[in-house]
C-alpha cells in the first residue's frame, strides 16, 4: 500500500535532481516565511496533501503544489521575470512527476496523475513577497481493498 510518505519522496526526489529548486518543504504554509527559511532555500516546491479520496481500486490524494522564488524589490521590480521562471520550473515539476508515474524506474506502475492542470499566478501571497506559481495536483494510487487482509 502506498501512502503520502511515497508521493513526497517523489517530489523530494524530484527537488533532488532539479538543477534551480534549492528546497522541498510540507505542512504548514507558513514555513515559507522568510523568517523561518534561509534566502538560500529559494526557489522552492512546497506540496501538501489537501484532500484524499477513498475508492474501490484507488485513493485520490489532491496536493497543492507551489512553486515560489523569493523577490526583493529594489533588486528585481519586473516580477514577469520570475513569472517565467517559477512557470518553467513547474512545467518541470510536473513533467518529472508525469514521468515518474508513467515509467517504472521512480514509482509504481499503478500510479497515475490527472491533466490539464490549471495554474495560477501568485505576488505577496505570503508576508515575504514570494512570487510564483501554484496549482492543484490529483494523484491516483492503487489501493488494495482485501476485506481479507483487514486487522479486525
Amino acid at each position: 500500500m502506498f501512502t503520502i510518505q511515497d508521493i513526497n519522496n517523489t517530489f523530494e526526489q524530484i527537488v533532488s535532481d532539479h538543477l534551480q529548486l534549492k528546497s522541498f518543504h510540507t505542512h504548514g504554509l507558513d514555513t515559507l516565511d522568510v523568517d523561518k527559511l534561509d534566502v538560500t532555500k529559494y526557489p522552492l516546491l512546497y506540496a501538501q496533501c489537501t484532500d484524499a479520496d477513498l475508492d474501490s481500486g484507488y485513493t485520490t490524494f489532491t496536493y497543492e503544489l507551489i512553486v515560489a522564488d523569493l523577490v526583493i524589490e529594489k533588486q528585481d521590480p519586473d516580477l514577469t521575470q520570475v513569472y517565467s521562471e517559477t512557470f518553467l520550473i513547474m512545467q518541470d515539476v510536473v513533467a518529472q512527476f508525469y514521468f515518474a508515474v508513467n515509467s517504472s524506474s521512480t514509482v509504481d506502475d499503478g500510479w497515475n496523475i490527472d491533466l490539464p492542470l490549471v495554474c495560477q499566478p501568485f505576488t505577496a501571497r505570503f508576508t515575504n513577497l514570494l512570487t510564483g506559481w501554484s496549482a492543484s495536483i490529483d494523484i491516483k494510487l492503487p489501493n488494495p481493498l482485501d476485506l481479507c487482509d483487514a486487522p479486525y
